[in-house]
């Protein structure tokens, strides 16, 4: 979806310009939640051993994450 490291890292430098500015709600609520999320995501991957198969990514898993937390959202 984004590349988010890269990117917030930008962000909250100001380095790349888009520090207040130029980031749209979608990426900044992505961002949040990310960061709000990430330890927990890889915590629980990381238990079930999910990381150490060839086959998986793990762009693709927040991915999934993320879509499932915006279904819930519209479902309230």
């Amino acid at each position: 979806m984004y590349n988010i490291e890269k990117e917030y890292l930008a962000y909250e430098s100001g380095l790349d310009g888009t520090y207040d500015n130029n980031i749209s709600k979608e990426e900044e609520q992505y961002m949040e939640w990310y960061y709000t999320n990430e330890e927990q995501i890889l915590l629980e991957i990381a238990e079930s051993g999910a990381d150490r198969e060839l086959d998986f990514n793990l762009e693709e898993e927040f991915d999934k994450r993320y879509e499932k937390y915006l279904a819930s959202l519209s479902n309230k």
